[in-house]
């Protein structure tokens, strides 16, 4: 029996940290782009984890924030993002908004985002934070970006 075209089976080996892999069956043409588990931030469990994170977050930042507010940057807008947050309008911390060539798990507006912990980058340096995060997405990584960022809660 002859094997068609469509039934064949090709087969690509990926790094073992990268994120996506480039493949060409041909040095004739060019390679498709594989994106490798980018959907982690959309499983289940982790979008249950993050809206508990906001919630349990957004009451402590509220009962705290006789305090918490003589240090903000904005106290009046502070307060509209616990509340944004705490009735799901909003999450702590997203993705960077900057124009991205792969398309990211969708996910609420963020009051932070995952590059406010840095010093900025290239576009394809941000890009590949924002894929890192959907992946390998965590809750001590949002709590680390909301305690370096405490002061720009209202911002």
């Amino acid at each position: 029996s002859s094997v068609k075209a469509e039934d064949r089976v090709d087969f690509k080996i990926a790094q073992p940290d990268s994120l996506f892999l480039i493949g060409s069956n041909s040095i004739h043409t060019t390679g498709d782009i594989y994106l490798l588990n980018l959907n982690n931030i959309t499983k289940p469990e982790n979008k249950r984890n993050k809206r508990i994170f906001d919630v349990v977050m957004s009451f402590s930042l509220i009962v705290f924030s006789p305090f918490l507010i003589w240090f903000q940057i904005k106290p009046v807008s502070y307060l509209k993002n616990c509340l944004a947050v705490l009735v799901g309008q909003k999450t702590w911390v997203g993705f960077n908004s900057t124009d991205q060539k792969i398309k990211l798990p969708k996910i609420k507006p963020s009051v932070l985002k995952i590059t406010d912990s840095t010093n900025g980058g290239t576009s394809d340096s941000l890009q590949k934070m924002n894929m890192i995060y959907a992946k390998d997405y965590s809750l001590a990584f949002d709590f680390k970006i909301l305690l370096k960022n405490l002061r720009f809660l209202g911002a």
